[in-house]
């Protein structure tokens, strides 16, 4: 636009006649006069935004960034610098709308927001802070995708003394000797952060670990063990107290046999007093179906034991198979009960007491749910599982 700036001047002769005296009055005015040019340039933008990228559960900020000065846009805020706009988004919207500039220069806006999402997922089929006395199956749901599914079990603390035995190709294997005993504690008390294992009130271990061997025992002698579980502090959840007598044996040996369709369990060292033994053996999902049988006592103070899978199902499961052999002296007196616990197809972790299903729980204790969808939204739960 141009400025164009001239002078005119206007002579006004008055003629007053004062004392007979002309007088002449000059008037000078300044006249702007414009040249006015229009504007084509079109009317650009680049759109901002942050959150981006996948499903949000915040707000989302759209920034509009324009190539040159245009008239306010209703619902933007005009930020101090350059010739920009901004306007925060609580739900998903289709922004169609059209800028002009003060030449008249128009400008389509085009753009979808749509991944905008704070409807949190549900958990159906429970409610929150109930107790059931059977097994609860959990539906976890959402509108637009789960993220995670986060499942934490607490039950009471538990002691176990009963070693698990597998194929040392698929599983490290325990050894039972007349030497060590080994503990592991079932259960997960709500706010236990570490475990204490104590013989005869001596301190042993005191971590995260759930299971501690304890070893150079004296063979067939009493001891007293006790398992704790605490907060970091020291601050102890629960305990319990075991009462034990070391073994008269000096080793247990499992063996898988043709292609897993049987299994030998032998144990050895048998002390000088045992006269008589028998075995029980039976399998955790036929637990009534329990087999009695007495067994050999061989020369070299050995007994040994083969399950077959027809014994129980056609091949084996993924599930734990029970010997439970016991002793006698010559007068019929019982000496010992050995338990052995031989697991196949199951994975084991003596820090991990069990498998977690988190669509079924059937086992006693609390269970705490939370689930995640894509959005960052969140539900919690929480239900406990009293008799089953």
């Amino acid at each position: 636009m141009k400025k164009i700036q001239t002078s005119i001047v206007i002579f006004v002769i008055l003629s007053l006649i004062v004392d007979r005296v002309f007088a002449i009055y000059h008037y000078s005015f300044i006249l702007n006069a414009f040249e006015l040019n229009r504007d084509d340039t079109p009317i650009t933008y680049s759109l901002i935004r942050n959150h981006n990228q996948g499903y949000t559960n915040q707000d989302v900020d759209v920034v509009l960034d324009f190539n040159k000065e245009i008239e306010d846009i209703e619902g933007f805020e005009k930020q101090p610098e350059g010739n920009t706009y901004k306007k925060s988004f609580a739900e998903n919207e289709n922004l169609d709308f059209e800028v002009t500039d003060k030449y008249g220069n128009r400008c389509t806006v085009n753009y979808t927001i749509d991944n905008i999402d704070k409807i949190p997922p549900t958990i159906d089929n429970v409610d929150d802070g109930a107790t059931y006395n059977t097994t609860v199956s959990p539906i976890y749901n959402d509108n637009i995708g789960i993220s995670s599914i986060n499942v934490e079990k607490y039950r009471d603390l538990e002691m176990r003394m009963y070693p698990d035995y597998v194929d040392s190709s698929d599983y490290k294997g325990l050894d039972l000797l007349d030497k060590s005993v080994f503990v592991r504690i079932i259960g997960n008390p709500r706010g236990a952060q570490k475990y204490n294992f104590y013989i005869n009130n001596v301190l042993k271990y005191s971590g995260p670990n759930k299971a501690y061997t304890f070893t150079n025992l004296t063979p067939y002698t009493t001891y007293v063990l006790r398992v704790e579980a605490a907060k970091e502090d020291g601050t102890v959840l629960q305990g319990e107290n075991r009462t034990i007598r070391t073994k008269l044996v000096s080793g247990v040996s499992c063996v898988k046999n043709d292609s897993n369709k049987s299994f030998t369990v032998r144990i050895t060292g048998l002390d000088s007093r045992i006269a008589t033994a028998n075995m029980v053996k039976f399998d955790k999902a036929h637990m009534d179906n329990k087999i009695y049988t007495y067994i050999p006592i061989y020369s070299d103070r050995s007994v040994q034991a083969t399950m077959y899978a027809s014994d129980v199902e056609s091949t084996f499961i993924p599930t734990v198979y029970y010997f439970h052999f016991q002793f006698w002296d010559a007068n019929g007196k019982h000496l010992d009960t050995i338990c052995v616990n031989v697991r196949f197809n199951e994975i084991y972790d003596p820090n991990n007491d069990d498998i977690l299903d988190i669509n079924n729980f059937k086992d006693r204790g609390e269970y705490d749910m939370l689930i995640t969808d894509l959005a960052g939204n969140q539900t919690f739960k929480s239900i406990k599982i009293a008799n089953n």
